[in-house]
């Protein structure tokens, strides 16, 4: 299941790319541009940094159009579902994977159709967007 998110992953990052040379016509910029958004995105959308609930309401609704939201739920809930966890006297942490994931991605596992159903919707709506900056503008001539 890694694999098939990585797939989508990359796959939606290359469309994004597309879609920003449509609109910038410059690939260096549409390149530059998407990096940044994408590891910006990933970054505050995941909750690996900072929990979800604890980021504040604008970062938490940013949160629902990240396509790495979605996709970190389901590898979280893939990966730890399941684990035992051998814990050191004294020190506090999860027992098991399925606690690590009521604590910090809630409802993971119920919603992991809905989420795979989002990262194809995604990638759909990023190609038709893309398609959409290049019949608006016209076909580019890079130099």
């Amino acid at each position: 299941m890694f694999i098939l998110v990585s797939v989508m992953l990359t796959q939606f990052g290359e469309m994004m790319a597309v879609a920003v040379l449509g609109v910038f016509r410059s690939a260096q910029l549409a390149s530059d541009t998407t990096s940044l958004v994408f590891s910006a995105s990933g970054f505050l959308s995941t909750g690996l940094i900072r929990s979800v609930a604890t980021m504040p309401k604008v970062l938490q609704w940013l949160g629902y159009v990240a396509i790495h939201k979605y996709s970190t739920e389901i590898v979280v809930g893939n990966e730890f579902h399941g684990l035992k966890f051998n814990c050191p006297d004294g020190q506090p942490c999860a027992q098991t994977g399925d606690s690590f994931i009521d604590t910090y991605y809630p409802d993971a596992l119920d919603h992991m159709d809905r989420n795979f159903s989002l990262l194809g919707g995604f990638s759909i709506g990023i190609l038709i967007f893309s398609v959409l900056m290049f019949k608006a503008r016209g076909t580019p001539t890079l130099h």
